[in-house]
């Protein structure tokens, strides 16, 4: 049924409670007071409601069953907000704990109407806390809180007004945050700064404002500080920095690692750095985009250099052994020092301690008499320094033609000491044999050889021995070995310079030697089997005269084995074997 312009256009109120308490356990729909009412959840012209949650739901009865101007007052004297809807669900108030809203129906045509709302006073401070609430303070419960709400932001981000008293914390690498205007801020007005990223972040102004005085500034990744403003100009308060910045010491060991070595995680802006290890290959060490200074001692070996550099700079080359300081301006690296070294330099450092010659001779001590030898023109004055006899025969050797002595001489020590040496074992001499137990190098030239020889002799052991086992052949013995007595099985060759000495040790990569060995064979035709360098087959490769090896000796027969060992690389050797007929 219509209220609506009813008995002359007067409206008609239904009969209606003036006050309900409401324990909101779970959500209702409320009926007008009429005689058609179906429940008793009727709306009331005042209702304290208390839900017992969030989100609880009080659904108005039909607004065409009641005239316009129908009015109705919540109250939440709970701790939870709750929500009024029309009757098609529609939300007319949200009430938060401790507020009074009354809603009126301004229009009845449909069942959902339309409905107005007024707040009334708070009914405890918690209203008054929640109207109040803004930039950097919250309502929580009853009470005014603090609030700095934090911004994560990783890339080039301007700063404006709504930032206020927020946290702005930096994730990414190099970038730049811009300040509002000065004049927009106002006084008082402040954020707060923090680099949690992995490069220099720079605090721009929009313009003609400052920041501490300077146009820009930079934090360092671990920096923070708050950012004020007086409605002019920009300040910073508490700026910190990370520990990692201030003075300290690393050891970084490069062995294996690849160029760009790129400093990170702990090894990251630190200033003292120690590098060790073996180079494999020229290796710069990347620092960020940073404002920074570096200690830096290259301790590395390798035939290769050690570089610093940024991402794109130019690097600095760190000599080995050397220790330098440098600095890097957020862009490129440069050596801290360039000038010449302060003169004149301390003996304590190296030098003389002095600008001049004579001076110089002083301070390290020389005699008189050492000075007068050491700036003699020629041979007359240093004799007469030394009140030395300017000639003929006497024990201060100012001439040695009665020494008596002739040919090669030997010895250590005044005249009487020396003694004349022989021919042969004390220096080679054309004519006299001379016996080596070094190694001797003979290069020659590009046009001359190394050496010309008529003849050469080869030592032969030969043993009245039955090859059989294993049998070692040594070049640091002989060239060749030659078993006289009928070969009683197959036998193992271990080629190995000496009883002491390994083939490994002796060749060096590159070098080979060839040794023979001649086996007497009888009615059998016995033959060398296997091929050892070290005694052991591991790293040789043989490889026989004709392609295949061999399968049999030749009997009744003397058979030649031939042996270049060649050293390929460590422990590792090719044999070229071949065996011979006679």
């Amino acid at each position: 049924m219509s209220f609506v312009q009813t008995f002359g256009g007067t409206n008609i109120y239904s009969a209606e409670p003036s006050y309900r308490a409401i324990a909101l356990t779970a959500n209702v729909t409320l009926s007008w007071p009429i005689e058609m009412a179906t429940n008793e959840n009727v709306v009331a012209k005042i209702m304290d409601v208390t839900p017992d949650a969030g989100s609880r739901v009080i659904t108005m009865p039909p607004a065409d069953q009641v005239s316009v101007g129908q009015t109705a007052l919540f109250f939440n004297v709970g701790s939870y907000t709750f929500t009024v809807n029309d009757n098609a669900g529609n939300a007319i108030v949200s009430v938060a704990p401790g507020l009074a809203w009354q809603i009126y129906l301004t229009s009845n045509t449909t069942a959902a109407g339309s409905w107005r709302s007024v707040q009334f006073g708070a009914g405890s401070s918690s209203a008054t806390a929640g109207a109040l609430s803004g930039y950097g303070i919250v309502a929580i419960a009853n009470t005014l809180n603090q609030s700095a709400p934090v911004s994560n932001v990783a890339v080039n981000y301007s700063i404006g007004l709504p930032d206020r008293a927020g946290v702005i914390n930096w994730t990414g690498g190099a970038g730049t945050f811009t300040l509002p205007s000065a004049v927009d801020c106002g006084d008082n007005w402040f954020v707060m700064v923090r680099n949690s990223g992995n490069g220099a972040i720079t605090l721009a102004t929009p313009g003609g404002e400052t920041i501490n005085g300077d146009a820009t500034m930079s934090y360092n990744p671990g920096d923070s500080a708050v950012v004020v403003c007086d409605g002019s100009d920009f300040y910073t308060v508490g700026f910190g920095q990370a520990p990692e910045y201030l003075f300290d010491y690393v050891s970084i060991d490069l062995t294996g690692e690849t160029s760009p070595y790129i400093l990170s995680g702990a090894n990251l802006n630190r200033i003292s750095y120690n590098f060790t290890g073996t180079l494999l290959a020229n290796m710069v060490i990347q620092v960020p985009n940073t404002i920074q200074q570096y200690w830096v001692s290259n301790q590395t070996s390798g035939a290769y250099t050690l570089s610093i550099s940024t991402s794109g700079g130019t690097p600095v080359d760190i000599t080995q052994g050397a220790r330098v300081i440098l600095y890097c301006d957020g862009t490129d690296v440069y050596l801290a020092q360039t000038g010449s070294l302060a003169l004149p330099v301390a003996i304590s450092q190296g030098g003389t301690g002095a600008t001049t010659s004579s001076t110089a001779r002083t301070n390290l001590g020389a005699t008189s008499v050492g000075v007068a030898v050491f700036t003699a023109v020629n041979a007359a004055s240093g004799r007469v320094a030394l009140d030395a006899a300017q000639a003929g025969a006497n024990n201060d050797i100012t001439s040695l033609s009665a020494l008596g002595l002739t040919g090669v001489i030997k010895g250590n020590g005044p005249a009487a000491a020396l003694t004349a040496a022989t021919a042969g074992t004390d220096y080679v001499a054309p004519g006299t044999a001379t016996t080596f137990t070094a190694t001797q190098t003979f290069t020659g030239s590009t046009s001359v050889p190394a050496e010309i020889a008529r003849n050469i002799v080869e030592p032969v052991t030969v043993s009245a021995t039955a090859a059989t086992g294993t049998i070692a052949l040594y070049p640091s013995t002989q060239s060749v070995l030659y078993y006289t007595t009928n070969a009683s099985a197959n036998w193992t060759v271990n080629l190995t310079w000496s009883s002491g000495t390994t083939m490994n040790t002796a060749l060096s990569t590159g070098q080979a030697v060839t040794v023979v060995f001649m086996a007497t064979n009888g009615s059998t035709a016995y033959y060398n089997n296997v091929v050892q360098v070290d005694g052991s087959t591991s790293g040789v490769t043989t490889k026989w005269q004709g392609g295949a090896a061999i399968s049999a000796g030749n009997v009744n027969s003397i058979d030649i084995y031939t042996y270049t060992v060649i050293k390929t690389g460590s422990a590792t050797f090719t044999v070229l074997a071949s065996q011979a007929r006679y």
